[in-house]
């Protein structure tokens, strides 16, 4: 989702820097004047620094019109009557306008070499100011002679900013840092770009400016990139309330509604994203942006698709696909491609037919090995999965699978196994099935590990930054000491007289402290022997103690690593039963016999789910029930398609669970919650599911689950009803030494209260 954003962003900045160094390179010639008035001008003037001016706007005019000879005459014009009057800032702008000329002509050493001259020139008089702009002039030579290259640019920048420093215009220094932060982040030095934003951040903030939205937007998008999720938000709405507090309504606010959602995305926020994504959206259809328009649409629909939320998904798509057409083929295949995935969600053959060609013929138009051909292969592949045509099912999963291992997409890699799965099981292939599983878990454990893994390896380009930037200090320090060392040889000349004059005299001193010496050196070497004997037996002892501490800590480690191997493969083994059960359950005409091994998924799913917990966690002893309750409710949400007709509200206290107390609460839950869902609202109906879990007096612990339905008529205990799930509730209580009870007024409440004890850790 996020590389179409960052591929905007990178023309947006290289606008945006090109923009404001023309602005600094033509300070003072704001509003170009007619070549007639200039003339004009120019007769009437005094040989003055106001000439001086006049002349070089004058060259700048030529300039615009691709005159180089023209340009160059006023530019010598200007330097001579500037060097003339001592007129600095003129002699300097003069250089730089040579400089634009030569630039012209495709003389890279002539520019480079103006330009320079003006930097030194301004920094030998002090003016600061204008070498910093000189500076960034000189990165815009760069850029029109040899390209764009952020690495320059960055270098250019840098040193403007040092330079903005000297000459004290913070708010001009904080500006370039913010720019700088921006082009380190585009090379993938994330590290030090947060370094130089937080810089220029404290530099506005001591400046008191407010306008800070954009530099809180930089920084929560590299917090992003970093991983660390906690400060990306922090930082990205910041740079909301900040926009809205300053009524900030032009494009950098959707730019800021944008990232904050991917921010939520990638958090699996998904509520947050989607709010986020509309209120960029509706910014720009404000503006008319085309390419946010359609970068947005996708990212909305992504979201109601998340969601299952198909109809809303296809409303929005339709509508991006009436308003505002593709322009590409790359873009139609996109767009196809997610209006393929909703009418096969929909079971809607007939139009999902129609995207299914068009796809099958614009896969043909657009580059076979781009990220769209990889979308609308997986498109294709769900198509003819969802109805049943195998032939050419295999062909396209496998054109899937292929891109995503070229691509290095561990995620669609995983995709493309579990495709394979859907289509094995559905024709009864079940050890193909099984086979095609156990690759897709496996791959999707890797996705587990591929975070740390980037960590580790921005660590590593750290080092070698930090080293690199050692070695450099280390050679300068060379450099001075070199340049000193024949003042330290003439020094150690005069310091050798006076030594040799103090050797003799010391000489006489020594010979008078020798004898002394001697007759202490024999007592202390009686009393240091006995001070080494004493000294090898504490050795010897701590060798000994080593050796244990080492021997534990390698049984310690053995026993961790054996308890997470037990806990994923007890995962694994319970997936694929589910797996098994799911596949039988296509076959079952019987409903009592598929709803008795639906509730058993469910079962064997909340303690799969408990076992996930524990080996994804460093601790392998208790389980987190805040995470384990939320997960459980999610993939009973989901398995019921309940969709937004059924609101799940959560109160759950920082607790963890040992296995023996965890696995019996999860099933006690899973019973509770899919009663509430299948007799409390019936036929479709709305309402609310409250989970609460807290703790009372006397380390005493309530869970309860709610339901708003109807309720249950009936005149007895419906505790000691015979029916499973109430057996398995009154049981798996007295598993956990707690007491049951049912309340009936205003919906079914399920209560369970239980002692904590030694297997309990409240956080």
């Amino acid at each position: 989702m996020g590389h179409i954003t960052k591929r905007f962003r990178l023309i947006f900045k290289t606008c945006l820097a090109t923009g404001i160094l023309l602005t600094i390179v033509l300070t003072g010639f704001a509003q170009q004047l007619s070549l007639q008035v200039l003339k004009t001008q120019l007769q009437k003037s005094s040989p003055d620094s106001n000439r001086v001016k006049i002349l070089l706007q004058t060259g700048e005019f030529y300039l615009s019109k691709n005159q180089a000879d023209s340009a160059q005459t006023y530019s010598l014009s200007a330097q001579n009557l500037g060097t003339k009057l001592g007129y600095l800032q003129g002699l300097g702008n003069s250089y730089i306008l040579a400089a634009k000329t030569f630039a012209l002509r495709k003389d890279k050493k002539n520019s480079y070499q103006q330009a320079q001259k003006a930097i030194d020139h301004f920094v030998t008089n002090k003016l600061f100011t204008n070498a910093a702009e000189a500076t960034m002039a000189l990165d815009l030579l760069h850029q029109q002679l040899e390209g764009e290259d952020f690495i320059v640019k960055a270098g250019y920048w840098k040193k403007a900013a040092a330079l903005f420093r000297q000459a004290g215009a913070k708010e001009r220094e904080a500006s370039v840092l913010k720019e700088q932060g921006d082009f380190l982040q585009l090379m993938g030095r994330n590290d030090e770009s947060v370094a130089v934003l937080k810089n220029s951040l404290a530099i506005y903030q001591s400046i008191n400016y407010n306008r800070l939205q954009g530099i809180y937007d930089l920084l929560g998008n590299v917090y992003g990139s970093l991983g660390n999720y906690k400060e990306a938000i922090k930082y990205g709405l910041l740079a909301v309330k900040t926009a809205e507090a300053v009524n900030d309504t032009t494009m950098q606010l959707c730019t800021i509604y944008n990232r904050l959602g991917l921010t939520y995305y990638f958090t699996k926020q998904f509520p947050l994203a989607q709010l986020y994504f509309e209120k960029s959206l509706a910014v720009a259809e404000k503006y008319n942006d085309y390419g946010s328009i359609v970068l947005l649409t996708n990212n909305l629909a992504v979201i109601y698709l998340k969601y299952n939320q198909l109809e809303k998904a296809l409303k929005v798509l339709k509508k991006l696909e009436k308003n505002h057409p593709p322009q590409n083929n790359d873009e139609l295949a996109t767009l196809d491609a997610l209006l393929l995935n909703v009418y096969v969600l929909l079971n809607r053959y007939e139009e999902a037919k129609v995207y299914c060609d068009k796809q099958l013929e614009i896969s043909k138009k657009i580059d076979q090995h781009s990220g769209p051909q990889e979308l609308v292969q997986h498109a294709i592949a769900m198509f003819y999965i969802k109805f049943t045509q195998d032939k050419p099912a295999r062909e396209h999963i496998a054109l899937f699978r292929a891109l995503s291992q070229e691509h290095h997409k561990l995620a669609n890699l995983a995709k493309s196994y579990l495709l394979t799965f859907q289509l094995d099981s559905t024709e009864a292939k079940y050890a193909d099935a099984i086979a095609a599983y156990k690759k897709y878990t496996t791959l999707s454990d890797s996705l587990l590990n591929e975070k740390k893994s980037q960590e580790i390896a921005q660590l590593e380009i750290q080092y070698q930054t930090e080293k690199k930037d050692k070695e450099l200090k280390i050679k300068e320090q060379n450099i001075q000491l070199l340049t000193k060392q024949e003042q330290l040889q003439k020094a150690n000349i005069k310091q050798e007289r006076i030594t040799r004059n103090l050797i003799i005299a010391g000489a006489v001193l020594l010979a008078l402290l020798l004898g002394l010496n001697y007759n202490r050196y024999r007592l202390k070497q009686r009393v240091n022997k006995q001070l080494q004997v004493q000294q090898n037996e504490i050795s010897q002892k701590n060798r000994s103690l080593n050796n244990l501490v080492n021997e534990k800590d390698n049984l310690l480690e053995e026993k961790e690593w054996l308890m997470k191997e037990i806990h994923h493969r007890v995962k694994n083994n319970l997936q694929i039963v589910i797996s098994l059960l799911n596949t039988q359950s296509n076959y079952i005409t019987n409903d009592v016999a598929f709803n008795a091994i639906r509730e058993s998924q469910h079962r064997m799913q909340s303690i799969s789910l408990i076992h996930q917990k524990l080996y994804q966690s460093e601790n392998l002893a208790l389980v987190d029930m805040q995470a384990y309750i939320n997960d459980l409710i999610n993939y009973l949400r989901e398995s019921f398609d309940t969709g937004t007709r059924i609101i799940f509200e959560t109160d759950i206290v920082a607790a963890e669970f040992d296995v023996t107390r965890a696995v019996p609460l999860g099933l006690i839950l899973n019973e509770a919650i899919t009663n509430s869902i299948k007799y409390a609202f019936k036929d479709g109906g709305e309402g609310k599911i409250s989970v609460s879990m807290q703790i009372s007096d006397h380390d005493t612990y309530v869970l309860t689950v709610k339901d708003d339905g109807p309720g249950i008529a009936t005149d007895g205990d419906i505790t000691k009803s015979k029916t499973l799930g109430m057996s398995l509730i009154r049981g798996l209580s007295k598993q956990v030494g707690g007491t049951f009870k049912i309340e009936t007024d205003n919906g079914v409440k399920v209560i369970i209260e239980f002692t904590a004890d030694k297997f309990i850790k409240a956080i």
